[in-house]
């Protein structure tokens, strides 16, 4: 039987990548979507947005770390397969959370809504918890029904 390590690894090196790419490119997205902004110009902007604050980058990719542990531990309990589907599936939700952020904070500066921008992005990870919960409890049911015999 696998190590829990033997999952837990590459999921969260795909998962950081994913929060890292998903924060990127949907920042550069909405920006030119709501701003008609150049999108080589938006990219790099974005881009030097995420690594000048990445305190707040490593907050967005929290949820995508916690997703990767879940589905490291359903891997390891219920086979590859089925953590790997699992994952990204909640990946998807995630990436799918983090562009509704992204645009709802670039249509509040557009507004010149300047707190309603910060706490669009900001509150991103805390909208992703209910759904890490779900999964969580998914993940739980997973393990139990076609978890493998320990003995």
């Amino acid at each position: 039987m696998a190590q829990r390590r033997t999952y837990i690894y590459p999921l969260v090196a795909i998962a950081v990548g994913a929060g890292l790419f998903g924060t990127v490119a949907f920042q550069a997205w909405a920006y030119v979507a709501i701003a008609n902004a150049d999108m080589s110009a938006s990219f790099t902007a974005a881009s030097a947005s995420a690594f000048e604050n990445w305190y707040a980058t490593a907050l967005l990719m929290l949820p995508f770390i916690v997703s990767a542990f879940l589905c490291a531990e359903v891997a390891y309990r219920s086979g590859a397969a089925k953590g790997i589907v699992y994952f990204v599936g909640l990946t998807v939700l995630l990436l799918c959370v983090l562009a509704w952020a992204h645009f709802n904070s670039e249509q509040a500066l557009a507004q010149r809504r300047w707190t309603a921008a910060s706490l669009a992005l900001g509150l991103a990870p805390i909208v992703s918890v209910p759904i890490l919960v779900v999964a969580a409890l998914l993940a739980g049911g997973l393990s139990w029904r076609f978890g493998k015999d320990e003995t």
